[in-house]
Order: structure tokens, then C-alpha cells, then sequence
């Protein structure tokens, strides 16, 4: 259960246990059901941190899933896949629910790209870029999109609005694979 694995995995900055809210709960039964979930909800309600924490689920379930967190930008991209490496290498829980989930250092454990050992795809096991980033000729299997729109590219440059729109659109969902998610 990936609320069962938030709880016991992961604290908060002052060491508690996370305790998953009701909303959470409700966003990951969601995810669970059905292939394409929109999440809206205000500032600090661990909307981000709720989805690299099921990404690391997912790859703990399964190590041949590829999975994309596109942002706003590539420099907010690397902090979540920062995230879910330190989780990885360092998180004894993380370790004790899934022993098998290990960096492939050989393949790659990079800022932007990192594969887990035991993965036989030739796309990263997780990959972090910006929405204006290149994402062609890669494929993804769950698809995340974090902060996608900021102040930068939808007030203070209107003329990115359009340009955000369509990566998403043209190169993004592009990447999915029939049973992306």
C-alpha cells in the first residue's frame, strides 16, 4: 500500500512520520484507478513530494518502469530527482521495504537521469527535465508533471504560455506508451 509506505518510510524536517491525510489517501487511490489524474491543490499541501515518494514506489514494485518529472524548469526538475536519489541511497526504510532498489552507478545515477539496478530498458529509470527541455526519442511509462507553469513562463513571459502548451502537448504526452500513466 503506497500510503502504508509513505507513513513508515519517510519524516518531515523535524523527524516525524508523515502521516497521510485523507486527501492523500484520495490522490493516490486515484492514481491507482485510473491512467490520467490531475492534481490541484494549494501551496504545501506535499503535492511533490507525495509524487517522488510514489515514484519510488513504483520503481519498488517494478524496476523496468520509466518514469519523467517534468517542471517549470530543469534546475527545479534535478531538486525532485535529488529527492527521490537521496531516498533511494541513504533511506534506511526505503532499503528494508525494498531491498532490491539500488542505484546501477554503471548505467547512470546523474542530476538529471538515474536507472535502478535490475532494469533492462534502455530509457532512465527516472528522468528530470524543464518543460521546455528536449524529451524526443524517449519513452515513459508515468509521467509527472510537477510546477509545470510558473511566473516566469505564464505572466512575466506571456509569449511562453503558448510554447509551454504545446511541449506539453508535442513532446511530452508524446512520450508515453500505451500503458503509461
Amino acid at each position: 500500500d503506497v500510503n502504508a509506505f509513505c507513513e513508515y518510510c519517510f519524516a518531515d524536517e523535524t523527524g516525524r512520520p508523515w502521516k497521510q491525510a485523507d486527501f492523500h489517501r484520495q490522490w493516490h487511490e486515484l492514481i491507482t484507478k485510473h491512467d490520467r489524474v490531475q492534481i490541484w491543490a494549494p501551496r504545501e499541501h506535499a503535492k511533490s513530494t507525495q509524487m517522488c515518494a510514489r515514484i519510488i514506489w513504483e520503481l519498488g514494485r517494478n524496476p523496468n518502469l520509466r518514469c519523467r518529472i517534468v517542471c517549470a524548469n530543469d534546475d527545479l526538475a534535478k531538486l525532485r530527482l535529488g529527492w527521490i536519489k537521496r531516498q533511494i541511497e541513504h533511506n534506511p526504510r526505503v532499503r528494508m521495504v525494498f531491498p532490491s532498489l539500488q542505484p546501477d552507478y554503471r548505467r547512470g545515477w546523474e542530476k538529471t537521469a538515474i536507472y535502478v539496478r535490475g532494469s533492462t530498458e534502455a530509457d532512465p529509470s527516472v528522468d528530470a527535465s524543464g518543460v521546455l527541455s528536449t524529451g524526443t526519442g524517449t519513452r515513459c511509462d508515468f509521467l509527472v508533471g510537477d510546477d509545470v507553469v510558473d511566473q516566469r513562463n505564464a505572466i512575466l513571459q506571456p509569449a511562453l504560455r503558448q510554447a509551454v502548451k504545446e511541449a506539453w502537448r508535442e513532446v511530452w504526452t508524446n512520450t508515453l506508451t500505451p500503458r503509461a500513466r
